[in-house]
């Protein structure tokens, strides 16, 4: 993993250092949650390194009375920064959807906005991936050694915005068969017998034990819970060598992340699209 991670930010980094000027990335937490201060550090850390200037704006929510006046404040920043992030959750008297919305879809670097949606669903190489679906697509292509996915059966289990729904795209654009699973899913157990690759992300710690798996499977795990301080997954993992697994997703979820936002800023300075090539060993 810590290759991937790597190879995605020396990229970064040199496609930065060849800008007439440094990407500018806003992350907004307004909430009294605890590991979004810790996420978003991290996010600040590893911008820095690649050379983004990443500004936190940690607001109290009692700046504001109402949604619309946070609304405000998120659309000023679009006159400011080439790439921004409202880190979620936001504070319960606040809509989250709305305050997305204030996100102009150049500058929406965790591609929630309805017009990078419908980007993604129409294929159009100027959508924005939500970061862990599109670290979660490559690691996919390079492990399985392809970037035609025909004849892959792959189940997701999650249906969030930010995994299972652009996930779900992203295979499907690439010719793969993709099952979507959640907490209703009838015999579960069953297509994950069926498949070639499981996605999970459902935050319930070791609730998936390895042996569930057909030997062989890539495992990819999103998942995270903490018990008694500790980070836990969702996948308990006894035999290292029975599936492929691919844990702390999130190490390059966060350098996808800045891949994202360097895609923003030469969008927005009509340039084409930046792609990177990705060779890593997991």
């Amino acid at each position: 993993m810590k290759k991937f991670d790597h190879k995605i930010l020396d990229d970064v980094k040199k496609e930065v250092s060849k800008l007439s000027e440094t990407p500018t990335l806003a992350i907004v937490t307004c909430s009294y949650d605890e590991p979004s201060q810790i996420y978003v550090k991290n996010k600040v850390k590893t911008a820095c390194e690649v050379g983004i200037e990443a500004t936190h704006y940690n607001l109290e929510p009692t700046m504001f009375s109402d949604t619309s006046e946070l609304v405000n404040y998120v659309q000023s920043l679009n006159e400011e920064h080439h790439a921004i992030i409202v880190q979620l959750p936001l504070h319960d008297k606040f809509d989250s959807e709305e305050v997305i919305k204030a996100i102009e879809p150049d500058h929406d670097v965790d591609g929630l906005t309805n017009e990078n949606i419908a980007r993604l669903v129409s294929n159009d190489p100027k959508a924005v991936i939500p970061a862990t679906a599109g670290a979660c697509y490559e690691i996919i292509k390079h492990t399985t050694g392809k970037s035609d996915l025909s004849g892959l059966n792959i189940t997701i289990i999650n249906r969030s915005h930010l995994i299972g729904k652009p996930l779900f795209q992203l295979l499907l654009n690439s010719n793969a068969t993709v099952t979507v699973c959640h907490s209703r899913t009838a015999n579960l157990e069953n297509h994950i017998k069926n498949s070639d690759v499981v996605v999970i992300g459902i935050g319930r710690p070791h609730y998936f034990s390895d042996y569930q798996f057909i030997s062989g499977t890539l495992v990819l795990d999103c998942g995270i819970s903490r018990v008694d301080g500790k980070i836990v997954r969702d996948v308990q993992i006894t035999d290292s060598e029975y599936i492929d697994y691919a844990g702390k997703v999130g190490i390059i979820t966060t350098a996808y992340l800045m891949k994202s936002v360097v895609q923003c800023y030469k969008q927005q300075n009509n340039k084409n699209t930046w792609s990177i090539q990705v060779f890593f060993v997991l």
